[in-house]
């Protein structure tokens, strides 16, 4: 029974821009393999340790939480803010993310 006797789906319903085809799929396995092959989970774990503990030694960070690379940056004080010190670390070439008043999240 064709689509269209059933009523469920009409011409141009099942398809899908973003859905999986052979190309996509063949890129998708080469990046899964160099994470793993390239040990790029454990890396990035260490890196963040490292990270962490330096950013968690500069005064006016209260703390720093996240894993691996994906961190956020509580700041201290009476009246952080957090836009301000994104727009100071553009300006030095580092874009951060102010995601409230007193937090910032680096996403490296």
């Amino acid at each position: 029974v064709g689509a269209e006797n059933t009523g469920l789906l009409s011409a141009g319903q099942h398809g899908t821009t973003f859905g999986g085809n052979p190309i996509a799929c063949a890129a998708a396995l080469a990046v899964l393999t160099t994470i793993e092959t390239e040990g790029l989970i454990d890396h990035a774990r260490r890196l963040g340790e490292q990270l962490t503990t330096e950013l968690a030694t500069i005064p006016g960070i209260a703390e720093v939480t996240g894993q691996g690379l994906l961190l956020g940056l509580r700041l201290a004080g009476d009246n952080p803010d957090a836009k301000a010190v994104a727009k100071r670390a553009l300006e030095a070439g580092f874009i951060v993310n102010p995601v409230t008043p007193e937090r910032l999240r680096l996403a490296p």
